[in-house]
């Protein structure tokens, strides 16, 4: 199961990046994930959770992004959605492809709350 060593990776980013911008929770998680990682979704935001407790990211909601598995044709040049790795180019026919996409596993969201934005929050409750 690599989702765990994946999720620890992105525990690990999406904690620095966090206490970059002075967070003092994790609301939200944004992840473009290609679909040739092969990762189960379920599984991947079940080891986000587990590996997420005891830190400011626990509760987080995991959104995952799915990009297609992509192919460029080397003949012609079309670049096409490939349903497995033994596809030919829709347009020309061509067998010779390069992947053009779908290995992707990246943060490209991150929703926190910050230590003042809940001082905000109880000054605007206490006010009249």
């Amino acid at each position: 199961m690599h989702e765990f060593s994946l999720a620890e990776a992105l525990i690990s980013v999406v904690l620095e990046e966090a206490v970059k911008y002075g967070a003092c929770r994790i609301l939200k998680v944004r992840v473009r994930v290609g679909k040739l990682v092969g990762v189960v979704p379920d599984l991947l935001s079940f080891a986000f959770g587990s590996l997420a407790e005891g830190s400011i990211a626990k509760g987080a909601k995991l959104e995952l992004e799915e990009v297609p598995f992509r192919g460029m044709c080397r003949s012609c040049g079309h670049s096409f959605d490939i349903d497995d790795f033994f596809g030919a180019c829709p347009k020309c026919g061509s067998e010779e492809l390069d992947i053009d996409g779908g290995n992707e596993f990246e943060l490209i969201g991150l929703e926190i709350e910050r230590s003042e934005d809940k001082l905000g929050d109880k000054d605007s409750e206490k006010s009249p």
